[in-house]
């Protein structure tokens, strides 16, 4: 991992994206200087990058080369990879309490890894009955989580006992379906079928807000509990407040299809486009739009993103 930048001081966050040209580079954003600079560059992966998460000391990749790169973020090297999947990576999370890795593939299965050791705890072979799993997220305890198949099912895994807990058929809800999302506080769930989005809550277990949108949704991230932002494939970004059901605002990011989206501390949205466009912008409010602060542009097609917090937390390998 090369790092361009001798120091991370004054960090606020660090923006990770993932391209269609192999490469994971890094930015950081200083809320001072109000300027997104380029950290690190690697180029580890043969194809594609579909996925990228990150936590306190570490990051991982996935890509359509069916390998997970590890890297260190506190000495900044590569501290090795995974060959578990015969399959595109197509999703990563470390788990909240930064115990765990979980990775789905193309090839059908889920994974669990120990951090640290990054020895695999357990394999799903078959999670979705043989069809790709497209993603994956974990509820905010740690305790729970939600794969998304291509056969158009939610299965929901309980991370406690290791197996999964049931399993719901969306195939009704529409054709296109490859991302599922927790809120902040893990009360609801959302999921983007075409240009819909349909927001769960957990303790009625059932659909609660639906938003029907003129164009394709493309990424979708929770800037509160109830409140959503969403980009589409205009590059138009709005925010949705599902508990009123009403749109709280829509802003323009550039020309190009807003790739993906992470919202930050419940004053940071982070815009990746697919020309290679990053923005930050800040959310006085949730009723006022944002002002962009920075925008870098990293010359690549952007696939995937995640954000880091730079603060040291006690992980379980420590």
């Amino acid at each position: 991992m090369a790092v361009a930048n001798d120091t991370l001081v004054n960090c606020t966050f660090e923006v990770i994206v993932g391209t269609y040209e192999e490469f994971v580079l890094g930015y950081i954003f200083q809320e001072e200087s109000k300027e997104l600079t380029e950290s690190f560059a690697v180029h580890s992966h043969h194809g594609s990058v579909r996925c990228v998460t990150a936590c306190d000391n570490f990051l991982a990749s996935g890509g359509s080369d069916e390998i997970i790169q590890l890297y260190s973020m506190i000495s900044r090297k590569s501290v090795g990879s995974i060959m578990q999947h015969t399959g595109t990576v197509t999703d990563l999370k470390f788990t909240p309490e930064k115990c765990h890795l979980i990775s789905c593939s193309e090839d059908g299965s889920i994974a669990v890894y120990r951090i640290g050791s990054w020895q695999v705890e357990k394999v799903w072979t078959s999670a979705h009955k043989g069809a790709g799993v497209s993603a994956i997220d974990v509820h905010p305890s740690s305790k729970m989580a939600l794969s998304m198949g291509q056969n158009k099912t939610l299965r929901t895994w309980n991370l406690v006992k290791g197996r999964p807990a049931y399993t719901t058929n969306l195939s009704s809800l529409g054709k296109f379906m490859d991302s599922v999302v927790w809120s902040i506080r893990g009360t609801y769930f959302a999921i983007i079928v075409d240009t819909k989005i349909h927001v769960f809550d957990v303790n009625v277990a059932g659909i609660v807000a639906a938003v029907d949108c003129s164009t394709r949704v493309t990424c979708l991230s929770f800037l509160q509990d109830d409140i959503i932002c969403f980009g589409e494939v205009n590059g138009s970004v709005i925010c949705f407040n599902i508990t009123s059901n009403s749109e709280l605002w829509r802003t323009k990011v550039g020309d190009s299809r807003v790739k993906c989206i992470n919202c930050v501390m419940s004053k940071w949205i982070i815009v990746a486009n697919s020309d290679g466009n990053i923005s930050v912008l800040h959310v006085p409010d949730v009723q006022t739009e944002p002002v962009q602060l920075s925008s870098v542009n990293c010359g690549c097609r952007i696939t995937c993103m995640d954000v880091r917090l730079p603060v040291e937390v006690k992980s379980c390998n420590e």
